[in-house]
């Protein structure tokens, strides 16, 4: 009679021993490398994963863009061969700030339509002679000035010699 009522016991603890052992085994597979470029010293940073895109050059170099495949303790893995941290000297950011640059495109592609639009609207449709109006000006520049400074923020670089770091990030 005792065996007969201990049998669920064994049978649910050889379950939960089977499924830790699983899952023992399958943990390092849910393991994620990326890449850090942080600023020391301060909250900046920006993640890379295997597949992203990454800009970087080599001291003697130009710029160069290819996809992450794999990341190692000290060397990035593409397709084209290996790069150590070491020897990148600056990284574009321009991956991470595609949205200053699509905003700016469109701040300035409104400031140019909106004065072109009164203009239109001025001397075609009311018949007037063409002239400028004041506020007209004032908004399309605002507009234009804006996505400017927009596209430039949008180009920065960074140099990892002087206060930039490249590191590995292993999470478990």
């Amino acid at each position: 009679m005792v065996l007969v009522k201990q049998l669920p016991t064994v049978l649910s603890l050889n379950y939960v021993l089977s499924l830790f052992c699983l899952l023992a085994t399958l943990t390092p597979s849910f393991t994620q490398d990326y890449l850090v470029l942080e600023k020391t010293g301060t909250k900046k940073r920006y993640e890379y994963y295997p597949g992203d895109p990454f800009t970087f050059r080599i001291k003697g170099e130009t710029f160069r863009t290819d996809k992450i495949v794999a990341l190692t303790d000290s060397t990035l893995i593409f397709k084209g061969g290996t790069v150590a941290f070491k020897h990148i000297v600056r990284v574009s950011l321009k991956e991470h700030k595609q949205w200053m640059a699509s905003v700016g495109s469109v701040l300035m592609t409104a400031g140019a339509a909106y004065f072109l639009i009164d203009q239109f609207n001025n001397s075609v449709i009311q018949g007037n002679r063409i002239s400028t109006d004041d506020q007209v000006v004032k908004v399309s520049l605002i507009l234009a000035s804006s996505g400017m400074a927009l596209l430039q923020l949008s180009k920065k670089r960074v140099n990892t010699a002087k206060n930039w770091r490249l590191r590995l990030v292993n999470i478990y």
